[in-house]
């Protein structure tokens, strides 16, 4: 495929969010950005954009921005060949993890060390683990954290071994709640916390262990770990969080400590071969190792 102009123009779109600061990045006219768009889309006959507020790909257009994506890679990874030595040279890469990775281990034991030493600037975009590899399948990021095993079409993964989730609240809540222990009538009467409506571990933990239908359950919704961990800590209501983090919990109570939810992660990302990606992917695995549950 040709047309860099066009490919650039949609890539911009879709990263500034608007025609305006697409135009601005490129130092051009917003029509002038429009017009490359239509070009590319009466070459490949295909209508790739949807021009809402903001703007987004339709599928075609999503398999053209993950390609041109990839083209932006392949650049980055010549371009760090040629220059490794150089080290005013900066490459972007965008990445998607969850949040609970992303709170425990991500950045001090892994991305910092690594940013550092391939002089990396960062773009994170927080999901789900059971989410994020619709990011790297629509073409939005490089490289993902995902519970998914098998990769978008045209990626690779390794595994990161297993997560281990418990269940936990506070000593107060657990008196008020469970005075005879987690069972299946008091998780029908307890308040839980999730992290967002997508978050699936507190319905396959009571599906899991207490044959309990998750849809019983009454939640609060917490978006940002360190204030659903807070929210636990406050007594008001119970929730997974990850082996990792229970250090760092200590005054909360493990409410059903045999009982806990295993959640395999893999890391996904682009099948080119590139001396960052197999650098990062090496460091990722390294601190995974550390951090995580292994079957041998």
């Amino acid at each position: 495929m040709h047309n860099p102009r066009g490919l650039a123009a949609l890539l911009a779109v879709i990263d500034c969010g608007t025609f305006e600061k697409a135009a601005e990045r490129l130092c051009i006219t917003p029509p002038a950005v429009s017009q490359r768009i239509r070009q590319l889309e009466n070459e490949l006959g295909q209508t790739l954009l949807i021009r809402s507020a903001p703007p987004r790909t339709t599928r075609a257009g999503s398999a053209v921005l993950r390609y041109a994506r990839q083209l932006e890679q392949l650049d980055a990874a010549l371009e760090s060949e040629l220059r490794r030595d150089d080290e005013s040279s900066r490459y972007r890469l965008t990445l998607a993890v969850n949040a609970d990775t992303l709170t425990t281990w991500l950045l001090k034991e892994c991305l910092a060390d690594w940013c550092r030493k391939e002089n990396v600037l960062l773009e994170l975009l927080l999901d789900d683990q059971d989410q994020t590899h619709r990011l790297l399948q629509d073409g939005e990021v490089t490289g993902c954290i995902s519970a998914l095993a098998k990769p978008p079409q045209g990626c690779l993964s390794r595994s990161l071994g297993t997560a281990r989730y418990h269940a936990v609240a506070s000593d107060a809540f657990c008196r008020r709640w469970f005075p005879d222990g987690a069972h299946r009538e008091a998780l029908q009467q307890a308040p839980a916390i999730r992290f967002n409506n997508r978050d699936l571990l507190p319905h396959r933990y009571v599906e899991q262990h207490f044959s309990l239908d998750s849809k019983e359950l009454e939640f609060h919704t917490i978006p940002a770990n360190y204030s659903y961990a807070e929210w636990i800590e406050l007594g008001m209501g119970w929730g997974l969080v990850p082996h990792t983090q229970l250090p760092m919990l200590p005054a909360l109570v493990d409410i059903s400590p045999q009982q806990t939810v295993d959640v395999p992660l893999h890391w996904h990302y682009w099948g080119i071969r590139s001396r960052l990606l197999d650098g990062l992917s090496e460091a990722l695995l390294r601190a995974a190792r550390r951090f995580h549950h292994w079957q041998d």
